[in-house]
């Protein structure tokens, strides 16, 4: 693969991880101002959601690494 097409991978991929916190960020926002859970439910639904972000998190900082590796 030329370096050109793994930079557009790379970059494609960050913004895949990007969207993916923004997103569930967003519906974490909307789960609060909701009363659509009880709260043992919200405080459950909250953690997985947490760990979710995490998890794009560390994908992300893992993707941006491959920017300062040598190709």
């Amino acid at each position: 693969m030329k370096p050109a097409e793994q930079l557009y991978l790379i970059d494609h991929y960050i913004n895949y991880c990007q969207a993916h916190i923004l997103h569930l960020t967003a519906e974490r926002e909307d789960l609060q101002v909701g009363k659509h859970l009880s709260p043992a439910h919200l405080s459950a639904t909250l953690k997985v959601m947490q760990h979710l972000m995490d998890q794009w998190g560390l994908e992300l900082e893992w993707v941006r690494s491959l920017l300062k590796e040598p190709s």
